[in-house]
């Protein structure tokens, strides 16, 4: 009877793994879930371009802020007061962040109060975080490398662990739902720049949660980004689709002034 119980045991534990085993999709077959369940490639191929209200939450304080994007990495946000570690607002004075997919810029900062590019480094995590469709549509299409590394368990939530090599050598992993096939999570580690994060890569990790459908895709309304010393949170209230939206919103003016000297 004991040597029953164990062959039982070992079977049921058998055809459980074989289960779950059955249940991990392919790549390919993922990230096709992961499209149908943002809306599908017809309603994605539509959205060409979005403006986001809401507010940004930075150590502690909230400022007004809105956000432009489109296509082939261009985005843009103005915070309303932002200040140089959020330490008190700034009335009359709004921080500009752009990237127009090849360059990124800011302006109203305390560190460049001028338009000001951004160094190699920032450049590299800006168009990252800018794409506009996300990690998984089409990467491997672009020379990117994609594989499936195994599933995961984040606080209680199953995720399934995409890693993606870019041509660039960045590498980012990201983590899918289980439960409704949307990004839950994305680590970015951008190519290393000359001299690097002060001798370190230390990886940009990016939060989404409510999704809900902005012109017949699901967007994540609640974005938290966490960085070295704090992390930033983007709360929007609103978001239209498909508003006309000129390049010269995201390209950096003719004037534009060289990176500034790293920060001690």
């Amino acid at each position: 009877m004991k040597k029953t119980g164990i062959l039982t045991s070992a079977l049921g534990a058998i055809l459980l793994a074989q289960g779950v085993f059955a249940q991990t999709p392919t790549v390919a077959d993922l990230i096709a879930r992961h499209v149908q369940a943002i809306g599908g490639r017809e309603k994605i191929a539509s959205l060409k371009t979005l403006t986001k209200k809401g507010t940004y939450v930075y150590n502690g304080l909230e400022f007004a802020m809105v956000a432009y994007h489109a296509r082939d990495a261009k985005s843009r946000e103005e915070i309303a007061g932002l200040s140089h570690w959020a330490t008190k607002p700034r009335p009359g004075v709004t921080v500009v962040r752009a990237v127009d997919g090849q360059k990124a810029w800011m302006s109203g900062h305390e560190r460049a109060m001028e338009p000001t590019l951004l160094n190699p480094e920032e450049t590299s995590d800006a168009v990252l975080v800018a794409d506009f469709d996300g990690p998984l549509l089409d990467s491997a299409g672009g020379g990117d490398r994609i594989e499936l590394v195994g599933r995961v368990t984040d606080e209680g939530e199953d995720l399934f662990q995409v890693r993606v090599t870019r041509a660039s050598g960045a590498v980012e992993d990201v983590y899918v739902s289980s439960a409704d096939y949307l990004i839950k999570r994305r680590d970015l580690t951008a190519k290393k720049a000359e001299g690097g994060r002060g001798g370190f890569q230390k990886p940009l990790v990016i939060h989404y949660d409510d999704y809900r459908v902005v012109g017949g895709v699901r967007i994540p309304f609640r974005v938290q980004i966490d960085e070295l010393l704090f992390s930033r949170e983007y709360r929007f209230d609103s978001m239209e689709a498909n508003p006309p939206l000129a390049d010269t919103l995201f390209s950096p003016p003719a004037d534009v002034k060289p990176p500034a000297p790293p920060q001690a």
